[in-house]
C-alpha cells in the first residue's frame, strides 16, 4: 500500500466538543473521524487510539493534543481537527485543540511526517494568532493545514 501526505484526508468539527476528560475526547474524535472518513473498521480505530492514549499522553503542548490510531487496512491517512470547550485536562496540561490522526499500520512513516508537519504548523499558527487561534474559524485552520500537508 502506498500512502503519502498528499493523500491525507482533512476534516474539522464546526462546533466545539464538550467532554469530561481526555479519554472521552479521544473516543469521540476517533468515532467522528471514522464516520466522516467512511472507515469500516471504526472499533479498530477507537481501540487503537484509546490504547495509545492509555500508554502515554498525546498532549504535545500549547494546548494541543494529537491522539492517533494506526490501523491495518486503512486506505489512506486522515486528520480531524476539533476545538474543545471548555479546555479538558490532559495529564500534562489543559487542551483546547485536538488533532486526531489515523494512518494505515503499513505506513508508519506517514504518521511521523504528519506529526512533524502538524506540530510545525501549530507552533507557527500560535505564534501568529496567540490565544485567539483557538477561536479562529475551523475551516480556515483546516485549509491552512491541508495546504501545508499537500505542498
Amino acid at each position: 500500500m502506498q500512502s503519502s501526505l498528499s493523500d491525507t484526508l482533512v476534516f474539522y468539527r464546526e462546533t466545539p466538543l464538550y467532554a469530561n476528560d481526555c479519554m472521552e475526547v479521544v473516543e469521540t474524535v476517533a468515532r467522528e473521524f471514522s464516520a466522516r472518513a467512511g472507515v469500516v473498521r471504526t472499533e479498530a480505530v477507537v481501540a487503537s487510539a484509546l490504547q495509545r492514549e492509555a500508554e502515554d499522553s498525546t498532549c504535545v503542548g500549547r494546548m494541543l493534543a494529537v491522539p492517533h490510531a494506526r490501523v491495518e487496512g486503512l486506505s489512506c491517512a486522515g486528520l480531524y481537527l476539533v476545538r474543545v470547550e471548555p479546555a479538558v485536562n490532559w495529564p500534562t496540561e489543559s487542551v483546547k485543540m485536538v488533532a486526531f490522526l489515523a494512518v494505515p499500520e503499513e505506513t508508519p512513516e506517514v504518521y511521523l511526517q504528519m506529526l512533524g508537519q502538524l506540530v510545525r504548523w501549530w507552533v507557527g499558527t500560535c505564534a501568529e494568532h496567540g490565544e485567539g487561534v483557538n477561536y479562529q474559524v475551523m475551516a480556515d485552520l483546516a485549509a491552512s493545514l491541508t495546504a501545508r500537508l499537500h505542498s
